[in-house]
């Protein structure tokens, strides 16, 4: 079965931040370990693949996909209910999600 686990924080690099997911988180004692799999073009000194450790307080979101089904996502779930109708699938599609838990 196929599992990813992601992390979702926000990221400051110099005066811009954005909330961002990493991938492949694991525990590391109490924190995540996760890494960026995409970053905004303003984002200078941080790029995709670049290790970031997240605190509980600095998570702010997260998400498990199991075979095509997801376990939390809350702020995906939210993005996704204000999508037109015709661009949902492709979003679904973009993300790996069959199915939401």
């Amino acid at each position: 079965s196929m599992f990813e686990a992601s992390v979702k924080m926000k990221i400051v690099d110099g005066d811009v931040s954005s909330f961002m997911w990493l991938f492949n988180a694991r525990l590391s004692g109490e924190n995540f370990v996760a890494e960026l799999f995409e970053v905004p073009e303003n984002f200078k000194s941080i790029n995709v693949g670049d290790v970031f450790e997240v605190t509980p307080d600095e998570l702010t979101d997260w998400m498990v996909n199991l075979d095509g089904t997801l376990y939390g996502g809350y702020s995906i779930r939210y993005h996704r209910s204000r999508l037109a109708e015709d661009e949902v699938e492709n979003f679904d599609n973009h993300i790996g999600v069959i199915k939401y838990a």
